[in-house]
């Protein structure tokens, strides 16, 4: 953002205040006023709150989803792992990135079902072939390991030269 002159904040204004002698208000640019009140401000009349201040979608019922950064990591993974399958089930020959992230929620949702980790070892060295992925990806990865919450706790789960 640039102003002309030597300008200085207005007290508590966050506007401009031009160094003329006709000391004119230059606003900075930016979004105007939201008509309905600050986020999360509550409706004058009935003082509640809606989605529509708070940020919340509509149709929720509690302050939107609350993830820790494990959670976050994990759901990144499943969406990562889902476009990828997009483009595999388009013909399209799969990334390092995209091979990896299937292959994670793989071993993740196989655990989450229960199966034991020595199953998902195994398992997990079919779920691409060669076919699926760009020239040079199984080289590439060498293995895949996941920390996985099984029925009785969270263990890790390698797996050799998932792309044989």
């Amino acid at each position: 953002m640039e102003f002309w002159g030597q300008g200085t904040p207005a007290a508590g204004s966050g506007a401009i205040v031009n160094g003329n002698s006709h000391q004119e208000v230059i606003k900075p640019d930016g979004p105007e006023p939201r008509p309905d009140g600050p986020r999360g401000a509550p409706d004058p009349e009935t003082g509640a709150t809606s989605a529509r201040n708070t940020g919340e979608t509509a149709g929720s019922y509690g302050p939107g989803m609350r993830l820790t950064p494990h959670e976050q990591e994990r759901l990144l993974i499943h969406v990562a792992a889902g476009v990828a399958r997009d483009r595999r089930s388009r013909g399209l020959r799969l990334n390092h990135p995209e091979a990896t992230a299937v292959i994670a929620s793989f071993l993740m949702e196989g655990a989450r079902e229960g199966r034991t980790v020595a199953e998902l070892m195994d398992t997990g060295r079919e779920v691409l072939s060669r076919e699926d992925v760009m020239d040079g990806v199984p080289e590439m990865l060498e293995s895949v390991q996941i920390e996985a919450t099984f029925p009785d706790g969270t263990k890790l789960v390698t797996v050799h030269r998932p792309i044989p």
